[in-house]
């Protein structure tokens, strides 16, 4: 970092917030994480049935069955029939030994959510060390930690037993990378910078959008023949599975995300127009913090604006890429491509979590520069004791609003996209209502296909995993798919069984299902097992 670089980023703001030993701030950070582990033991030592009514969505089923059919040499499958590359693939190949230790059951389920939230705590660590070194403040960076670590938001994604933490993972390392490597470093550097994009798509294909800006940040930096380096090392991470994709389905992307993009096509007919789109992509966006203070939107909005502006500005001062414009490009680009082109705005909280990662490394940022230009022009204590109360409010509501992750809810308090699922319990209670050797067809099939057993076949029928059925929406011949499939049930939620009429291909499609039973409310929602009428 030259001298130009350090007096912008925040040289002064480490003296005025010193606290005159310079170990002592390290054990600031140190405390944070120690923290971060707590609150991670905390809330995840709790039955399986409240980690699952609070936490998991059913796709965290879906990685798991095919973990299960991967170490059982099954190939990517979520019944051991049909293959699929609708899944990001890291996660569930590290899943994969956990079925040579463990029985089918309780104990994976527990085994994916302890490696999620294991990520989610070394996230926290990789948010100080990047935001101490863009500010060169301890303080900051221990207050980054603390809110990281104290938010409902990131914690659910931590919690959620997916990649969502293990992509975020390798994203920061990533920005980390950045900051560390130079044009004088050895080859070796080189290597792991592309082992480490490699691993980055592997575990989200989202992250092409990080990969891209470092591979332009290396071409400029480091030079044609060092990014060569990079290159070859990331392709020989990520080129065995894109060729099995390719060779085997036609295509590098997972094909979950067309399925996706065709049921937000349905929510379109229904209600989604691109106004609703934008404003429940910007209400996900500001989630982290409007959970603290209820305040309008807009305000948010301008505030982070604000925030990506004066982190964008370092391309322009410095005349290059680095880890903090990178931050702000990224949250820019991921807000776009999910916001008008792949809205599946139930997942927003999600697909966000590198996006508010980002957002927090802006933010901290910023304020810091903030911090330096009035300190230039006048005595700023008033700036630093408000900012530093004004962080500590927000950590301790955070910490207030943590309780609900361990109140042991109620399945009836799923509302929306917030509260309780419960997708395990219900799929078990499903299954245990059918008849030996029947086969179930369900929108939501992760936890059915999960826990199916007595030779019960679940078949997916919204495409995420099985392209069979993503070209029967397309075509709009479900009800003959279905029939080709020998399917006898159905089970899913009201909303899913106007997606299963719509896209029925049959002219009196209301005869389609007859109601068998009716599960336990999720809130407003709840399955119902239905008979498939073979005279359609």
């Amino acid at each position: 970092m030259t001298d130009k670089e350090q007096m912008f980023t925040g040289l002064v703001f480490e003296k005025r917030w010193s606290l005159n030993v310079q170990e002592s701030h390290l054990v600031w950070m140190l405390l944070a994480f120690f923290v971060s582990v707590l609150v991670h033991v905390a809330i995840g030592y709790q039955d399986l049935v409240y980690l699952d009514r609070t936490f998991l969505p059913d796709d965290t089923y879906y990685t798991l069955s095919i973990a299960k059919n991967l170490a059982l040499g099954r190939g990517p499958s979520t019944d051991g029939v049909i293959l699929t590359s609708g899944f990001q693939p890291l996660f569930a190949f590290m899943l994969v030994p956990v079925f040579w230790i463990l029985e089918e059951g309780a104990g994976p389920v527990y085994a994916a959510i302890a490696l999620s939230a294991l990520f989610g705590v070394v996230n926290t660590c990789l948010i100080g060390f990047l935001i101490k070194r863009i500010t060169q403040s301890y303080i900051v960076a221990t207050l980054a930690m603390l809110f990281v670590t104290s938010s409902p938001v990131l914690l659910k994604n931590n919690f959620n037993g997916l990649e969502t933490s293990l992509s975020s993972f390798f994203a920061l390392s990533l920005l980390l990378l950045v900051g560390v490597v130079r044009k004088d470093s050895p080859w070796w550097h080189m290597v792991i910078m592309g082992i480490c994009s490699g691993l980055a798509l592997l575990s989200r294909i989202d992250n092409c959008f990080i990969v891209f800006l470092v591979g332009v940040w290396s071409i400029f930096t480091l030079g044609f023949k060092k990014t060569v380096f990079i290159v070859l090392a990331a392709l020989g991470v990520v080129a065995p599975w894109w060729l099995y994709c390719f060779f085997s389905f036609g295509s590098v992307i997972p094909e979950s995300g067309m399925a996706v993009k065709q049921i937000v096509g349905f929510h379109q007919e229904l209600h989604l127009t691109l106004s609703s789109s934008v404003d429940k992509s910007l209400l996900a966006l500001n989630r982290p913090v409007s959970m603290i203070l209820d305040v309008p939107v807009r305000i948010y909005v301008v505030l982070f604006l604000f925030a990506i502006a004066v982190s964008a500005y370092r391309i322009v001062k410095f005349r290059r890429l680095d880890e903090v414009s990178m931050s702000a490009i990224v949250s820019v680009l991921l807000f776009l491509f999910y916001t008008f082109y792949l809205s599946a705005f139930w997942f927003f909280d999600r697909y966000y979590h590198f996006l508010f990662l980002c957002l927090i490394v802006c933010v901290a940022y910023s304020w810091n520069a903030v911090f330096l230009w009035l300190s230039r022009k006048e005595n700023v204590s008033w700036f630093r004791y408000a900012s530093l109360f004004l962080m500590l409010c927000a950590i301790v509501i955070n910490l207030t609003l943590l309780k609900p992750l361990r109140s042991s809810p109620d399945s009836s308090l799923y509302a929306g996209d917030e509260g309780a699922r419960g997708y395990g319990e219900v799929a078990q209670e499903i299954i245990n209502e059918l008849p030996d050797g029947s086969t179930i067809a369900a929108m939501q099939s992760g936890a059915l296909g999960y826990y199916a057993n007595r030779n019960i076949r679940v078949i997916n029928l919204d495409g995420v995993v099985n392209r069979n059925a993503y070209l029967a929406i397309k075509d709009s011949q479900l009800a003959e798919y279905l029939r080709v499939e020998s399917v006898e049930y159905f089970s899913d939620w009201g909303l899913n069984v106007l997606m299963l009429l719509r896209y029925s291909g049959v002219e009196n499609y209301e005869r389609l299902l007859s109601p068998v039973r009716n599960m336990k409310p999720q809130g407003q929602d709840r399955f119902t097992i239905y008979r498939i009428n073979e005279s359609l």
